[in-house]
């Protein structure tokens, strides 16, 4: 799946206006305490880790794949690393509710990798807010295009990348 960072194009409907006032009241709110803060982190870090866990562990479950261990999700984080990649995480009261990675892929590609909200999270816009994030790193980070790739069997993966552009 991929999209084209290169034009405005690439905000999704409703218009910049209305992208840049859900970011601004999303900020506000983090303020306020009210949504869970979108920091950088460091992959490795024991929160990240219990993040990364927690997205292979209902990988394995909802696509039935039993081989893969919860734990390979933090085998391959070395992408995430600065310059050419991130990772945030999401967070609420101190806990890990949220993640996403980016890693260069390209010259001017990255791959989005790793999304993952925390069930009692989701619906509340969060994993909108990360995607945001992430693209919006990529930007900054000079790339024109992002790639991802997700399990058929994660079926609301698949429609959310869907109605954000991507595939």
């Amino acid at each position: 799946r991929e999209a084209c960072l290169a034009t405005d194009s690439f905000v999704q409907e409703p218009c910049n206006f209305d992208v840049r006032r859900r970011r601004l009241t999303n900020r506000v709110a983090c303020v306020n305490g009210s949504l869970p803060r979108i920091v950088p982190a460091d992959p490795a870090e024991p929160r990240s880790v219990e993040a990364l866990t927690a997205y292979a562990g209902e990988v394995r479950e909802a696509a039935g794949l039993t081989a893969l261990e919860p734990r390979s999700a933090v085998s391959d984080i070395d992408g995430f690393a600065p310059p050419d990649g991130c990772f945030l995480l999401a967070l609420a009261g101190g806990d890990a509710v949220g993640c996403v990675g980016l890693q260069r892929v390209g010259p001017d590609a990255a791959e989005i990798k790793r999304m993952w909200v925390k069930p009692e999270h989701r619906g509340s816009g969060l994993s909108n807010r990360l995607l945001d994030e992430v693209e919006a790193q990529a930007r900054d980070l000079g790339y024109s295009r992002l790639l991802l790739d997700t399990h058929r069997a994660l079926t609301a993966a698949v429609r959310f990348y869907e109605r954000h552009g991507y595939v």
